[in-house]
């Protein structure tokens, strides 16, 4: 499963999706005024009273992190980079 909170331009107007990386389909999906853990937490209850088996979940590290205790966690491929990149190529001189 994949969650990730997409925000609409500038605004506060985002929208949290949960996707089922197999099936690729959208299970769950809400609007929200922001990213917040509560989002994801309340989201995964309703996805597991749904009577899905989560069997691992990747989000992009933040706000999600800590809500997901239910099964295996990894951070997605194209934030690691980000991460790899400030750490391997910083900009400050030593």
């Amino acid at each position: 499963m994949l969650c990730d909170t997409t925000f609409k331009r500038k605004d506060k107007l985002a929208t949290v999706v949960f996707c089922d990386t197999i099936e690729n389909e959208v299970l769950l999906w809400r609007h929200v005024d922001s990213e917040k853990s509560k989002y994801y937490k309340e989201m995964l209850q309703q996805l597991l009273s749904l009577g899905y088996t989560v069997n691992a979940v990747t989000i992009d590290g933040k706000r999600g992190l800590n809500t997901v205790k239910v099964c295996p966690i990894q951070m997605c491929h194209f934030h690691q980079k980000i991460v790899d990149r400030y750490i391997v190529n910083p900009r400050v001189f030593c």
